[in-house]
């Protein structure tokens, strides 16, 4: 079967759309991973300003809270 010009246009268009939507998707699920991190490295910031107890309270070490906060929000 062949398929005509316009139809053969349609074709990649439609590949085309697919192809942003998903980049879309993809960056803003990423900067949403990074807002999140973000968040989360600077409550645990905060949480260092904390007495020694309250790591013992929770079950942390400082020294692991502390490298964790001091991660980028785009490292994993």
């Amino acid at each position: 079967m062949t398929t005509t010009h316009f139809e053969h246009v349609n074709n990649i268009r439609s590949v085309s759309k697919a192809r942003i939507t998903y980049g879309l998707r993809l960056a803003v699920d990423t900067l949403f991973t990074w807002l999140d991190r973000a968040r989360k490295r600077r409550e645990l910031r905060e949480l260092l300003m904390s007495e020694a107890r309250v790591f013992k309270d929770i079950g942390l070490q400082r020294h692991d809270v502390a490298r964790e906060a001091a991660k980028r929000f785009w490292e994993a």
